[in-house]
């Protein structure tokens, strides 16, 4: 009796371990952010950053070895891993000009539109 009991006490424990690692594992889980970004601006993007609103520093570029010719344009998966649906983006042209746009809402957007003549302002993060 006591060996079933043994048995079964230690059957719930490794069943609740399994269950609290699964729920940890969907939290750490974030879902894809993909937006396209669209080359509007009459140059080449040769680098592009997304990063948390707040922070003021530029995560790596997600280009990588890619470029975005004008009036082409790339799917980028913009998650940084925080889950947030808020990005502060930039786009280095090939000129060396930065075009940043703070605050960009990619839960709501799928594509993201960059051109030359929009006033580069800070959102509320």
């Amino acid at each position: 009796m006591l060996n079933v009991i043994v048995r079964r006490t230690f059957g719930a424990a490794a069943l609740s371990l399994a269950i609290l690692g699964s729920a940890a594992f969907q939290m750490a889980d974030c879902p894809s952010r993909p937006v396209l970004i669209v080359n509007a601006t009459g140059q080449t993007i040769t680098h592009f950053y997304a990063s948390t609103p707040g922070f003021n520093v530029w995560e790596e570029d997600l280009l990588g070895d890619r470029v975005i010719p004008n009036g082409a344009s790339a799917r980028i998966d913009v998650n940084n891993g925080s889950g947030r649906c808020r990005y502060d983006f930039r786009a280095r042209l090939a000129d060396g000009t930065e075009l940043d746009r703070w605050g960009v809402d990619v839960c709501r957007i799928a594509e993201y539109r960059f051109t030359t003549d929009e006033p580069e302002r800070r959102a509320d993060p």
